[in-house]
């Protein structure tokens, strides 16, 4: 018989800090990469909209990190949207994260999840940060290590068995 380890908050919190980075850095490279062909126009319009000369150097600065923070954040989201579920549901059953710390994500029979049960659950995970993080605090309170958006969802988060 398999004993099943549940991941608890801190192994499934390292997982997120690692996706998170590579998310935004991944997301920073391409607003960057992307950055010549829209920049220009949004710095213009920000300029008219503010009454700022574009050749005053150093008034729009402020204005153009705002906006590729911005669009970071953005391209962030979106990539999250798609890169969480896919991993998820895929052979591997965990993204970059978690499969660096050891974890993957199963339904409650321990097999893999389908890529739709992968953005229910993400998309409950947004739901379960608000207020203040209590759906996923509840990952150290279950029996089975499940936030929120893991009980809604009928997922389960476990340690990978060593091979």
């Amino acid at each position: 018989m398999r004993v099943v380890r549940y991941a608890g908050l801190r192994r499934r919190a390292a997982a997120a800090a690692i996706d998170s980075t590579l998310l935004i850095a991944t997301s920073w490279l391409i607003v960057l990469a992307s950055a010549p062909a829209w920049a220009g126009r949004l710095t213009e319009m920000a300029a008219d909209a503010l009454e700022i000369h574009p050749g005053v150097f150093g008034q729009l600065f402020p204005i153009q990190m705002g906006i590729l923070f911005a669009m970071t954040c953005a391209a962030a989201l979106a990539l999250s949207w798609v890169y969480g579920p896919a991993m998820e549901s895929s052979a591997r059953q965990a993204t970059l994260g978690k499969a660096a710390v050891g974890i993957a994500v199963t339904d409650l029979e321990g097999h893999r999840i389908s890529f739709r049960r992968g953005m229910a659950r993400n998309m409950v995970k947004l739901a379960s940060a608000f207020p203040v993080f209590a759906g996923l605090v509840v990952v150290g309170t279950t029996a089975r290590a499940q936030g929120l958006h893991d009980i809604l969802t009928g997922c389960l988060v476990v340690m990978k068995p060593k091979p």
